[in-house]
């Protein structure tokens, strides 16, 4: 499934890797379209810069390029849909993640916290940033993202595995295997068997 195979599940880069996906970074509303007037009147506002390109190929750009290993050149893609259009969240996200990815913690810290100002019911903006936080040694600032997640989106099984990660690190050997046991429930109902056992081995793991 390209660039997410490439990482282990059981590190915190391996989680945000899983969330790297091109249905992560460019799904949500930022790229519905219909025939209202005023959404066509934006649409064509945002077709400019780099050879007339509009935000949304550029986004797709910077998500190839990511799902490549080529960070660097991602970021330039992401930073250039900015550009042309400031409120494009998936664009924020994505950036995260390629600075997340060249161990810039911060920088993807910023740029999820911008796309969460724009859209604060962002499920995958507070997982991500959560991540990060997490990577800081903010693990109280990663729970109340991961807490945040869950209330929007109580079915959301990465947040669930990411929590569960994040409680075993602090030694709450229950509290994480209640979580790595919801996020195995929800993979199971979904068919996704490798990522249920991989839960189970998590469960295994801290037991």
């Amino acid at each position: 499934m390209n660039i997410i195979d490439r990482y282990g599940s059981n590190s915190l880069r391996g989680v945000v890797a899983v969330l790297l996906g091109a249905a992560c970074i460019l799904g949500g509303p930022d790229l519905a379209t219909n025939a209202q007037p005023l959404q066509a009147e934006q649409s064509i506002t945002r077709t400019a810069s780099r050879g007339g390109l509009s935000s949304e190929d550029l986004l797709r750009q910077g998500v190839d390029q990511a799902q490549k290993g080529d960070y660097e050149t991602a970021i330039n893609r992401y930073t250039q849909a900015l550009r042309v259009d400031p409120k494009l969240v998936s664009a924020y996200n994505g950036r995260g993640l390629a600075r997340f990815d060249l161990g810039d913690e911060r920088g993807a810290i910023e740029d999820y916290t911008q796309a969460l100002r724009i859209d604060p019911e962002l499920v995958r903006a507070y997982v991500n940033r959560g991540l990060a936080r997490s990577a800081l040694g903010d693990r109280q600032g990663a729970l109340k993202d991961l807490n945040t997640a869950l209330r929007i989106d109580p079915r959301n099984a990465n947040a669930y595995d990411s929590r569960g990660d994040i409680r075993a690190q602090m030694g709450n050997k229950q509290a994480a295997i209640q979580d790595y046991r919801k996020a195995a429930n929800i993979y199971s109902r979904r068919g996704d068997i490798a990522r249920y056992e991989q839960q189970l081995d998590n469960i295994g793991r801290v037991e």
